[in-house]
């Protein structure tokens, strides 16, 4: 980009018209006739190949590829977009806000992100992070915050008291947070005493990187609600325009308004008549060169922000009665068009637009023009391209939606069209009304390769009810949406499988159970498709998961094996089925290959020891002491045994990341930390017991570090209350066995997950409400400890949540 004029003076605002005195020229040697002649030659050749293909070839016709040898540099992966996102802010009737975050392509909500009062939102350029200011009310008066969320996996990076309050614009207009186009600022408009000015917040931290960056300006009637603020993308220059047609050039690193201009908004620069036309709406060229500027009556007005002078004004061919509404002027940049939307006589009064408008910057002409029902007050345009290069990102990213989206005056109801053809693709209806403007950007992308972690599946196990059979819930964790659901056909009613998902999320085990003519049947299916591969027939008898979150049922490492726990009134076994390169479509039965026979011991808790090829067998007698068996998967290893101190009655365990220790959960609650390596050397095994009177139910998990512990109890209520059993989720410090925090209060949480990642902990409610139970998943951040959201489901009576990643 080549550096704007302003740049080169210091304060010289008068010298901006001066003539550049150019240097003498030197004279060429004399040329011989010859060497003329073929210089001529090459002039005209040069002439024709770079000056006249602008007039020879029409506007809608592509210029010919020029072939170039680029410059070694670092290219950024270019990753093709899939969907973008649509952001914008709901009330309720209630008065409650929230930040709703759609697919535009699905119709599907992604995210509700609870909001406080006057929001305001931005978004990194590659739609990776979401920054959210707002203010709340608190015992000690408002605070003034700015909240950063990833929008991958939809946690809340930092929270950060700002010192000033973001300024609150009318509906629809623009924002009051602005992202600088390369990603390394954001600029917060603030209205302080009738003055106003411009703030600098630090991306990464979210705090107040300078204050004032501008001069502060007074405001004025015609500028006192809002106004149009973009950066340029060096950095240097913030541009801020009135709806008065007033455009200011603020310099950042002078603090200083280093030139005023005055747009022209009367249908003749000559006209003498006063100003009394409104700015509907303002763009910014993608390469901070020229901004574009539309008043309701049409005067469209382009201006050299290089240059800090007006180029060219064009009165739109607009018909009597129609007007350009405010804040409904967008940009696309393939081909460089502005997107306006217009109104027809009283609908226009009402804030309603029913025509839409493609006018082409490069032509200077009307390209398209389309009549739309239902009428709309907010519209944004998805670009077919996001060219997005950004130090934060180190992407360029690429969109293919071609979407359109218009919403009416409440925000009740979301129209989606396609960019191309016009047609209306989906009507999203919703309940509130809106706050803000439209906001499609880029949904965020993770680079392809091995290290890039998946969003999560969610496996809800529901038992069903008298009259509803049995099923497994299969839930996508970004989308909060049920993706399918399998169901399980049993004799005995409200009677849960047993499901076990490999590591790799691409294979699911499902043990039907039914025991109808003394079999069990096991099923492998495909996670993807949800699509049965293979089932075979094996024994009955089988043992059933108990309270205290043991399955009978887990996937090796790899998937290649299943361990399926077997029990006999005398004995307690646990089979482990061989399944190896079973194709697609293919169902084939499978002999049992061993089995190992455990001392009586009853129903174990199974843990699956990948580093080592171990089962651990964790179980506790109707009598005596607890124990814990290691079965090596090689048969001609020896097993092993720990006798646990008999203190309390162990229900379950968790393995720590490094698979060196295990965490052995019993009653009181307490937990039993178990080294393994030294299983056998006699050492002391020592014993945390919590100072609490409760019982664990589910799974224990443990964080992505190893240095929490969640855990999920149920302890007895007052007896005169309504509700009987009450419990919460507890966050203990493994180093020195101290609550961190409480999650969830008086909710009764039946098992725990954990993402991959280890940024999420997914918690199944069943707490009894009103003579009924609910069923949300809610969703911790395990770094900031708070709820982020809540996943309702489908299940009538979940026993189970397996947590595991996308498959492939």
């Amino acid at each position: 980009m080549p550096t704007p004029k302003h740049l080169d003076w210091q304060i010289g605002e008068e010298t901006w018209g001066q003539r550049v005195t150019e240097a003498p020229r030197r004279r060429l040697p004399p040329l011989r006739p010859w060497l003329l002649i073929l210089l001529a030659v090459a002039l005209v050749w040069g002439w024709w190949r770079v000056i006249r293909p602008a007039d020879v070839y029409p506007a809608s016709t592509p210029l010919p590829a020029t072939v170039t040898t680029p410059t070694p540099v670092a290219t950024p992966t270019r990753l093709p977009r899939a969907s973008s996102r649509l952001y914008h802010i709901l009330q309720t009737e209630k008065g409650t806000r929230s930040l709703v975050v759609f697919n535009p392509l699905l119709g599907s909500v992604v995210r509700r992100l609870p909001v406080g009062n006057t929001p305001q939102f931005t978004l990194s350029p590659d739609g990776a992070t979401l920054y959210l200011a707002d203010f709340v009310t608190t015992t000690g008066g408002t605070t003034s915050r700015l909240r950063i969320f990833d929008t991958r996996s939809w946690s809340m990076l930092r929270q950060t008291e700002l010192p000033n309050r973001v300024r609150w614009p009318r509906n629809a207009g623009p924002p009051a947070l602005i992202m600088a186009p390369d990603g390394l600022a954001i600029y917060a408009q603030r209205l302080i005493s009738q003055t106003y000015t411009v703030d600098r917040l630090d991306p990464t931290t979210g705090e107040l990187a300078a204050s004032g960056v501008v001069e502060p300006l007074a405001s004025t009637e015609t500028c006192s609600e809002v106004r149009f603020v973009f950066a340029a993308a060096n950095g240097r220059w913030l541009y801020d325009l009135c709806r008065n047609g007033v455009l200011h050039f603020n310099d950042l690193q002078r603090r200083t308004v280093s030139r005023s201009l005055s747009l022209p908004l009367a249908p003749s620069p000559q006209s003498q008549a006063p100003v009394t036309h409104s700015l509907a709406g303002a763009v910014m060229s993608a390469d901070s060169q020229f901004l574009y500027t539309v008043t309701e009556d049409g005067i469209l007005t382009e201006v050299d922000l290089s240059a800090g002078r007006v180029v060219s004004e064009v009165l739109l061919p607009l018909q009597a009665g129609h007007r350009v509404m405010p804040f409904q002027v967008a940009q696309l940049e393939t081909p460089h068009s502005l997107v306006l939307g217009l109104s027809h006589g009283s609908e226009g009064e009402a804030g309603l637009a029913s025509e839409i408008w493609f006018y082409n910057l490069e032509t200077r002409e009307l390209a398209n023009q389309w009549v739309v029902d239902p009428p709309f007050a907010n519209l944004a345009v998805s670009p077919d391209l996001w060219e997005v290069e950004t130090p934060l990102s180190s992407l360029a990213l690429h969109s293919n939606d071609q979407v359109l989206v218009t919403s009416d005056p409440y925000g009740q109801q979301l129209v989606v069209y396609n960019l191309l053809t016009g047609a209306k693709l989906r009507t999203i209806t919703d309940s509130g009304s809106a706050w803000s403007s439209l906001v499609l950007a880029p949904a965020p992308a993770t680079a392809q390769s091995a290290q890039a972690t998946s969003h999560e599946r969610l496996y809800l196990v529901d038992a069903g009810g008298p009259e509803l059979g049995a099923s497994v819930h299969v839930i996508d964790a970004d989308s909060n949406q049920q993706m399918y659901a399998i169901t399980v056909t049993y004799a005995a009613a409200m009677q849960a499988p047993e499901v076990a998902v490999t590591l790799m999320g691409d294979r699911l085990w499902l043990l039907d159970g039914a025991e109808q003519a003394g079999q069990n049947r096991l099923h492998l299916l495909d996670t993807a498709s949800g699509l049965e591969l293979a089932q075979m027939t094996i024994l009955n008898r089988l043992t059933r998961r108990t309270a205290g979150g043991w399955p009978p049922l887990i996937s090796s490492d790899l998937g290649s094996h299943v361990m399926v726990q077997h029990a006999t009134p005398v004995s307690s076994a646990v089979w482990l089925e061989n399944y190896l390169a079973m194709p697609p479509g293919i169902s084939q039965q499978v002999e049992v290959p061993f089995w190992y026979k455990t001392p009586l011991c009853g129903p174990s808790h199974l843990l699956w020891r990948a580093s080592a090829q171990q089962l651990l067998v964790l179980c506790q007698p109707e009598t005596g002491p607890a124990r814990l068996t290691v079965l090596p998967l090689d048969t001609r290893r020896p097993m092993q045994t720990l006798t646990l101190p008999a203190v309390l009655q162990v229900r379950s365990g968790v393995l720590s990341p490094d698979e060196s220790i295990l965490y052995a959960l019993a009653d009181g609650p307490a937990v039993l930390p178990i080294h393994l390596e030294p299983l056998l050397a006699d050492a002391p095994v020592p014993l945390a017991i919590f100072d609490i009177v409760g019982r664990p139910l589910g799974q224990p998990v443990l964080s992505a570090d190893g240095n929490t512990l969640y855990l999920a109890l149920t302890f007895p209520a007052d007896p005169l209350a309504f509700n009987t059993l009450l419990g919460t989720a507890w966050a203990v410090d493994t180093q020195n066995w101290r609550l961190k925090t409480r999650l969830g209060m008086e909710r009764t949480f039946i098992d725990l997950g954990l993402s991959q990642d280890g940024q999420r902990l997914y918690a199944l409610d069943a707490t009894i409400a009103l003579n009924a139970y609910t069923h949300n998943i809610f969703v911790f951040d395990t770094q900031l400890n708070v709820l982020i959201r809540k996943i309702p489901n489908e299940a009538v009576n979940p026993v189970r949540l397996i947590v595991a990643p996308a498959p492939p």
